[in-house]
């Protein structure tokens, strides 16, 4: 669950077009029976249209308008199709995970803070950060450090 600082993969990331988003939604969640999604949200500066169930470990994307990662997704789509797109991977220490992961060759491309996507998650963590990393083994991995809520 959430509520503690364990290393692993935190979420399996989908890529959908828009027009598929909310089908893809309602096929995984009556399928599989997953509760716990979030409603979408519209992130129009991100360019992006996401969806998490924390529980399940699934977030569902698309590409939206013309946001910064609007783009890269549909490139991604026309390159790859829709599907798994990547995971995001939970670390306790984001910096030296950062650090590890560049020695290696794969060095971040950046951060990005999860409460500017979601303020509401603020309830749910006191620390939410990812951090991109340049494809492993022909993967997207994000790395993210989520620390529980403080009391």
């Amino acid at each position: 669950m959430t509520d503690d600082r364990r290393t692993g993969i935190s979420r399996v990331v989908m890529l959908y077009r828009e027009e598929n988003f909310d089908a893809a939604l309602a096929t995984f969640t009556q399928t599989l029976g997953i509760t716990d999604f979030e409603t979408p949200l519209d992130l129009h500066e991100m360019g992006l249209r996401v969806s998490v169930s924390w529980d399940s470990g699934l977030e569902l994307i698309a590409p939206l308008g013309e946001g910064a990662y609007a783009a890269p997704m549909r490139a991604h789509l026309d390159a790859k199709g829709e599907g798994v797109f990547g995971l995001v991977y939970r670390v306790p220490d984001l910096e030296a995970a950062e650090a590890r992961a560049t020695a290696n060759g794969h060095p971040p491309r950046g951060r990005i803070d999860c409460f500017t996507a979601n303020p509401d998650w603020r309830e749910r963590f006191s620390y939410a950060m990812e951090a991109p990393l340049e494809p492993i083994a022909g993967i997207d991995v994000t790395l993210i450090q989520l620390d529980p809520p403080t009391p």
